[in-house]
């Protein structure tokens, strides 16, 4: 039996594209030759990879397996194909990253600025389709490094702390609210909350204090910008949760008040997240200058 790296590309991409036409794109070769691939495969282990039911490809007992084993094996050897070119080339390389949160972006490009003038081979690259999930792109080895708020401990990652910050919540001065020096989970029972656009449960202040005290707000609004967020706020037409650094790069602040929440506050813990199997040179130096360059 022999299997080569190109059934295992083969496979992996059947799966992530959905068929045999768009994996032959990805892989840069027509559709028959990916065909004539699947064959060579199937008469190599002398057993089917797929099921062909209603035109749809699904994998075998064999070929779930052989998934297995490229989810496993091709991140890795990207990694070795990484450090063989850091050996050979020396400080040149690509790093691609995902931040979670959007707001990342007040900070993030000061940071890949003040990197690449420093390390001018090195190109980094930001997967903004990864936004959604970072961790399942970086197990996947699609990205290199995620920006993450508050990630779980895994132990496939390994995690660089960056910082943490305070999320406030804010009102305009003529909010019912405004008075208050300390908002509770009961206070967000009688508001309109404006969030970003993402599932409530997702949502810091909704996951650690809300929901644990079984609150909901009396409306929820969902904006995808942070302007439109506060524009909402300035016209009083509800309160919303930020991070206090990030409100202090807003100008025209005068007209919001911030609101510390519970007597304790709430934080949040910034952290980088890698593989903990891939180890290159110039990406440990990535984190190293990110975690000595991100002041907020």
């Amino acid at each position: 039996m022999h299997i080569e790296l190109k059934h295992l590309q083969l496979i992996y991409n059947i799966d992530q594209l959905g068929n045999l036409s768009k994996c032959a794109d990805a892989m840069h070769i027509t559709q028959p030759a990916a065909s004539h691939l699947l064959k060579s495969l199937e008469t190599q282990l002398g057993s089917n990879v797929y099921h062909r039911i209603n035109k749809k490809m699904v994998l075998t007992k064999a070929g779930i397996i052989l998934l297995s084993a490229a989810k496993e094996i091709l991140p890795k050897m990207d990694n070795y194909k990484s450090l063989l070119s850091n050996e050979i080339n020396g400080n040149k390389g690509s790093i691609r990253i995902a931040t979670q949160c959007n707001t990342s972006y007040t900070w993030l490009p000061e940071v890949l600025g003040s990197f690449q003038h420093q390390y001018p081979g090195i190109e980094v690259e930001i997967k903004v389709g990864a936004t959604s999930n970072p961790t399942k792109y970086l197990e996947e080895g699609k990205i290199d490094l995620a920006i993450m708020i508050d990630p779980i401990k895994e132990n496939q990652f390994k995690q660089h702390k960056l910082f943490q910050d305070e999320v406030v919540l804010i009102v305009s001065k003529s909010h019912p609210l405004s008075s208050k020096k300390i908002i509770n989970a009961e206070d967000f029972s009688e508001i309109n909350y404006i969030m970003y656009d993402e599932k409530f449960e997702n949502n810091s202040i909704a996951a650690k204090v809300m929901i644990p005290n079984e609150v909901r707000p009396k409306k929820v609004t969902r904006l995808q910008l942070t302007e439109a967020i506060l524009e909402m706020v300035r016209a009083g037409m509800g309160a919303a949760s930020i991070s206090n650094w990030l409100l202090r790069s807003y100008a025209n602040k005068n007209d919001l008040v911030a609101i510390k929440i519970t007597p304790k506050g709430i934080y949040r813990n910034w952290a980088m997240l890698s593989l903990k199997d891939k180890n290159v040179d110039y990406l440990n130096e990535f984190v190293k200058h990110f975690q000595s360059n991100v002041f907020v």
